[in-house]
């Protein structure tokens, strides 16, 4: 059951010529359906107040999806990047010690002919400790890199199921969001009568 409160009188002017005729035309539709224009004005009035109520319901909706699909789209695209991140990473270290062994070559290249490199033997094929040494070093950077990126898509997961609880119970906010509204227009309402 709804309370009934004291009734809200509303009083307004017209003073443009148009103005006055369409409300003319507004009063005979009326008429003709037997209604008063106390209740038709109050009608259009709470239409009105209502329309401005979704607006404000569906403008929020809107931006709740915005931001939800900007999460989803970060949260889906976060593990492909971590996996990128660390192919690049895994790259570039090879790259680097590619470019050592190269520039080892370039400089050494007194015993280096065609003869020698037809018939590679394994002492030339085997990696110096030194490069060796400087791929663990590396492997080690790019674990510490990774870990941070992993707690990164971590942090980004878990923000996605938050999200997803809040998704679930926002019917619930909403009934009470937009009664809560109502009892604010009925104190305001209220305060403005006493005063």
């Amino acid at each position: 059951m709804s309370k009934k409160n004291d009734p809200l009188r509303i009083t307004f002017r017209l003073y443009e010529k148009e103005d006055i005729a369409r409300f003319e035309k507004f009063r005979k539709i009326i008429e003709i359906d037997n209604k008063s224009t106390s209740e038709a004005i109050a009608e259009v009035f709470k239409e009105y107040l209502y329309n401005k109520e979704k607006e404000i319901v569906f403008k929020d909706a809107l931006d709740d999806i915005y931001y939800a699909m900007r999460k989803v789209f970060y949260s889906s695209l976060a593990p492909f990047q971590a996996n990128i991140t660390r192919e690049l990473l895994k790259n570039r270290a090879e790259l680097m010690l590619i470019n050592k062994k190269l520039d080892i070559l370039i400089n050494t290249n007194s015993k280096l002919d065609k003869r020698v490199l037809a018939n590679l033997s394994m002492e030339l094929l085997e990696e110096a400790q030194y490069f060796e040494k400087m791929r663990e070093l590396l492997d080690i950077k790019h674990d510490e890199t990774m870990t941070k990126i992993n707690e990164k898509v971590k942090t980004v997961k878990d923000s996605e199921k938050k999200f997803e609880r809040y998704r679930m119970h926002n019917g619930e906010l909403d009934s009470h969001i937009i009664s809560q509204k109502y009892d604010e227009l009925e104190a305001l309402i209220n305060d403005n009568r006493n005063e």
